[in-house]
């Protein structure tokens, strides 16, 4: 993803209320899935607090965030780090990751590149959550309805990648 060595997705779902890694693409460090981001804690949480993207060309040496997942950073060998927003009209549904094994800075094209595809995302999350609530309320219910989120957020990325070979690589 915007030439990125690997990608992580950070979401929050309407059964569990914490941002938390879900979905990772490229990683060699197995450690990510499940973990909670905290609003205010490392790039990620600064993202939660502020809705706003942030970049790094050198994550264990930036002193703009804490360094409460420094350890992941450094298990998976990240130098360069991005993270954007997913969100939907007034929702913040969780954070999109691009990061670099090796000192190859993203560029505000990468973060625009980023941003849209996290757009896409945030839209696909919210038609999920009106169709999961739909269901509920006519008693549709059940651990099918519970997944919908996350596997829809998959199959739209996974579509976006397709339709847009020049702009996105997987690793």
């Amino acid at each position: 993803l915007c030439r990125a060595d690997s990608s992580r997705i950070a979401l929050r779902t309407p059964d569990d209320p914490a941002v938390r890694f879900r979905h990772a693409v490229g990683t060699r460090y197995t450690g990510y899935l499940g973990t909670v981001i905290e609003p205010g804690k490392g790039l990620g949480g600064g993202v939660l607090v502020t809705g706003e993207p942030f970049r790094t060309d050198d994550y264990a040496a930036d002193s703009r965030f804490t360094r409460d997942y420094l350890h992941h950073a450094r298990a998976e060998g990240n130098v360069t780090e991005m993270a954007v927003p997913i969100r939907s009209q007034d929702a913040l549904h969780g954070v999109l990751y691009v990061s670099n094994r090796s000192p190859r800075p993203f560029t505000d094209n990468d973060e625009a590149v980023l941003r849209r595809l996290a757009d896409y995302a945030g839209a696909a999350i919210a038609n999920a959550n009106l169709v999961t609530a739909s269901l509920t309320a006519f008693g549709i219910s059940g651990s099918g309805v519970a997944g919908v989120v996350p596997g829809h957020v998959v199959q739209t990325a996974r579509q976006l990648l397709a339709e847009d070979r020049g702009l996105f690589v997987y690793s």
